[in-house]
């Protein structure tokens, strides 16, 4: 496990990612946040993950990758259609 990534801004040089065999490249590793009962982030609270009673580095857990999902296609979709004239007509084509 490698850290990687920018540190955070104004924080202790702290890495929110890393490298890990069978994970993707980049997934972010951090500290599970703490909810009220209306579902409102606590402040300053962390899940203890290891049942412990200290919240540490072995707190952390991979939350998930930073890789997009999946390609709805659309963008393959923009390059390939033909492009409207700026009055909004369909160009014809070629």
């Amino acid at each position: 496990m490698y850290p990687t990534g920018d540190s955070v801004k104004g924080g202790t040089d702290t890495k929110l990612q890393i490298h890990s065999e069978g994970y993707t490249p980049g997934t972010f590793f951090v500290y599970e946040q703490e909810y009220d009962a209306n579902g409102k982030p606590l402040e300053g609270k962390f899940v203890d993950r290891h049942k412990d009673g200290v919240i540490n580095e072995l707190d952390k857990y991979r939350a998930h990758s930073p890789e997009p999902k999946g390609d709805d296609g659309s963008l393959y979709e923009l390059l390939l259609r033909p492009l409207d004239a700026l009055d909004g007509t369909p160009l014809e084509p070629r």
